[in-house]
């Protein structure tokens, strides 16, 4: 179990993972921003 644990933690600093890990922390960002282009667009007609 330990050796799982380590393996995880070594694969979630592994600096080609953070580009992967930056773009899926923003994801929720994302929808917002949609939202709001897409409310102006409304206000506009």
């Amino acid at each position: 179990m330990l050796v799982t644990f380590i393996g995880l933690f070594i694969w979630v600093l592994l600096p080609q993972n953070r580009k992967r890990f930056d773009d899926a922390a923003n994801l929720p960002f994302q929808d917002e921003e949609l939202d709001k282009k897409s409310r102006e667009a409304d206000r506009v007609e």
